[in-house]
């Protein structure tokens, strides 16, 4: 959703789809990086939880998040 908002602002600006990609990219992506590293390592650190179930989804969800890069 930040990368298309990103998007439509570049591309008001320049009115050129190609660099508009590039320029919402360049400036959203390293945040977005950061954003999902913090959201895989926070459920990563559920697996010092007892409970199976909730070091299981920790897991899970962490290395999903990892996954999709």
């Amino acid at each position: 959703m930040q990368v298309l908002k990103r998007f439509y602002e570049e591309f008001d600006r320049t009115h050129d789809v190609e660099a508009a990609i590039a320029e919402s990219l360049a400036r959203v992506g390293p945040v977005m990086i950061a954003a999902g590293t913090i959201a895989a390592l926070s459920f990563c650190s559920l697996v010092t939880f007892r409970t199976a179930t909730i070091r299981t989804f920790g897991l899970f969800t962490g290395f999903g998040i990892l996954s999709r890069w």
